[in-house]
């Protein structure tokens, strides 16, 4: 398996936790997922203003990515799905409560 050293955390890792970058002479890029990440979320927070800004002008550009008023995301306790899936974790987790 083909690895990478991170420019960040300086580890060594697999391909497949690198970007892809086309640009690059390896085609990934030079950060791992994990620190891209961590970068990003610095930057989002050392930068509130612009990044709302920014999220605000693709908002704007790209309106068919939101869901209608009666559509959008409800809190897990109203959703159907979860209300059935509860009631099958704890059956699961007290078989193995009683099983241990």
């Amino acid at each position: 398996m083909v690895k990478k050293r991170c420019g960040t955390c300086r580890k060594r890792k697999p391909l497949d936790h690198f970007h892809r970058r086309s640009a690059s002479p390896d085609g990934r890029q030079n950060n791992c997922k994990l620190c891209s990440k961590a970068i990003v979320k610095r930057w989002q927070q050392n930068n509130p203003e612009h990044f709302r800004a920014l999220m605000k002008a693709w908002r704007a550009r790209h309106p068919e990515h939101r869901a209608p008023a009666g559509e959008r995301e409800q809190p897990l306790s109203q959703l159907a799905w979860w209300k059935r899936l509860v009631p099958a974790i704890r059956r699961l987790l007290q078989r193995k409560s009683v099983g241990a």
